[in-house]
């Protein structure tokens, strides 16, 4: 339920600042943008494998795969500093004709970059995975482990395709404990791609 609470509090949070700045000031601030961001990613633990009837297998890896996200990024006109804040979605699954396993898990990133060029930046922050589980659903049995993350950093080169798409290569360091004490590495690199509007 905690990790929900973090989740919707993060999510309130991004569409209130906004919303309270053009309450006072009657104009929304020009530096002040929402953004979507997606991305893929590689790394971690293996945390389980899935085995397919044809002799192939998956792995299920507390870096990877895929990312999707929203939020608030602030940058004064002429500034060389940015700033962001987004609630994510961050999973990995294996799907056969009997089931699934995914492991799934809600990241919640701070960020600041340096724009040290006209296209280029760099930067870095915190991010902190809520909400994360590993789950089988094999044949109609449903079994879930609580992941619990631990607080971690994010590093990223950056490049402005144009005002409105950014790309940037990241690095993520993060760790997961399961339910047992187990303690599992889910530091992985990425590639994401994010617009504002």
């Amino acid at each position: 339920m905690s990790c929900n609470i973090s989740l919707l509090a993060a999510t309130a949070l991004l569409l209130a600042v906004p919303a309270a700045y053009a309450e006072s000031s009657g104009v929304p601030h020009p530096g002040l943008r929402f953004m979507m961001t997606a991305g893929v990613s590689k790394g971690g633990d293996k945390l389980t494998t899935a085995q397919y009837t044809d002799g192939s297998h998956a792995n299920i890896q507390a870096g990877d795969l895929a990312l999707v996200g929203f939020g608030l990024r602030w940058r004064k006109p002429e500034s060389r500093w940015s700033a962001q804040l987004t609630a994510n979605y961050h999973s990995d699954w294996a799907q056969g004709e009997n089931g699934r396993i995914e492991f799934n898990r809600y990241p919640i990133e701070l960020l600041a970059h340096y724009h040290f060029a006209d296209a280029f930046f760099a930067g870095g922050g915190l991010r902190y995975s809520t909400g994360g589980k590993l789950r089988f659903n094999i044949d109609g049995n449903k079994v879930e482990y609580k992941m619990d993350g631990k607080p971690g950093a994010v590093a990223e080169l950056g490049y402005s395709v144009q005002d409105s798409l950014l790309l940037t290569l990241r690095y993520v360091a993060e760790r997961y404990e399961a339910e047992n004490g187990a303690e599992f590495d889910g530091n992985h690199v990425g590639v994401n791609a994010s617009l504002l509007f």
